[in-house]
């Protein structure tokens, strides 16, 4: 894949974690220089990123009139979308037609990683074993974040199968070595994520805290988004928040989310519901939350579980930019919980708003 000057300042936006900045470099080339397959497909993985994956397929959708499905833009960009989307038959059939069809080291580096990571996901260890040999052979040749995109494979490796920490750790610390030294946050965050799941392996609380933490400070408001979903998911027993910030705002039952004010006033069950999370750092029960919402009734769970469930799904279609794998509203075993920090909306500013 040819790699131009704007290409790689791109690249060097989605090292540092700073996907919508990004996005908005990519719609400046474009308006200066017209369409460019490579930057449009930066412009899917930026929009996966930030968990705009519907925006993301449909970038994907339009170039595959102007594209082969063979072409390796597309077929790396569609490998990415389908693995993380988690349809491993058809990501595993895009990597290895990137594979058959490379004809630079570049691409046939990405097809290669591509099948690793699969292979590592679906525990396919005889396949894992082939691919890092490869790997290893061509790991001198190639630039620093594909270096470091194998350390961290390695690193899942050891701990996965061989279930070696001290070499995964190892591995981990050898990625923050190269990274930080750069500013490439993205990898660091990468890196603090893998080492928190050790962490947790060795039942280390305070090593998972303090790693969370620190993955908090990496991310910028509204970046990242996909990365805190992955870690919100992973550990949302912890107490660390890494969901973006929501604003209450009691007076007009609304919430902000972002730069956006959504009204509640309709239905202020929904406001209420939040509002119950809010007052908690743990997981609220589907009784507690009944209890809270309809405090007349008697919690019965064939009744109220369904409309709670409603309640939920209805929340995270406003308040998640991708509501099937929502960063902000989790749900567990124990209840519902928000995994962000809420702010009310102070007086002086309610006040001037009615005025």
């Amino acid at each position: 894949m040819e790699r131009s000057e704007p290409y790689q300042e791109i690249k060097q936006l989605f090292h540092q974690c700073l996907f919508k900045k990004a996005l908005l470099t990519i719609e400046g080339c474009k308006a200066q220089g017209g369409f460019s397959a490579p930057l449009e497909l930066l412009k899917v993985s930026g929009l996966f990123e930030i968990h705009k994956v519907d925006q993301a397929r449909g970038v994907l959708k339009e170039l595959s009139a102007t594209l082969s499905p063979k072409d390796p833009y597309y077929a790396y960009a569609l490998g990415r979308l389908s693995y993380y989307d988690r349809d491993y038959p058809k990501a595993r059939e895009c990597f290895e037609s990137l594979l058959d069809q490379a004809e630079s080291l570049s691409d046939y580096y990405l097809g290669l990683i591509g099948l690793a990571n699969l292979a590592v996901t679906e525990k396919k260890w005889l396949l894992i074993a082939g691919y890092l040999c490869e790997l290893k052979e061509m790991y001198q040749d190639r630039p620093l974040d594909c270096q470091i995109s194998v350390d961290l494979l390695k690193a899942q490796v050891a701990f996965l199968k061989d279930q070696d920490i001290k070499e995964a750790k190892r591995l981990i610390y050898q990625v923050v070595g190269k990274a930080a030294p750069k500013g490439w946050v993205y990898y660091l965050a990468k890196a603090h994520y893998q080492l928190a799941g050790f962490y947790q392996a060795e039942k280390d609380l305070s090593g998972i805290r303090s790693t969370l933490e620190l993955i908090k400070a990496y991310l910028e408001p509204g970046d990242g988004i996909f990365l805190r979903y992955l870690v919100s998911e992973k550990f949302k027993e912890c107490e660390v928040l890494l969901g973006n910030p929501l604003t209450l705002d009691e007076g007009r039952l609304r919430v902000r989310v972002g730069e956006q004010w959504l009204d509640l006033g309709h239905s202020p069950l929904l406001f209420s519901f939040l509002t119950t999370l809010a007052q908690r750092k743990g997981f609220t029960s589907k009784k507690e939350l009944a209890h809270a919402l309809w405090p007349e009734e008697e919690y019965q769970s064939s009744r109220h579980d369904p409309r709670i469930f409603d309640m939920a799904k209805r929340l995270r279609q406003m308040i998640e930019v991708y509501d099937q794998q929502p960063v902000t509203l989790l749900s567990g075993r124990f209840g519902y919980k928000l995994a962000c920090q809420t702010i009310e909306e102070p007086q002086d500013v309610k006040l001037s708003q009615r005025l």
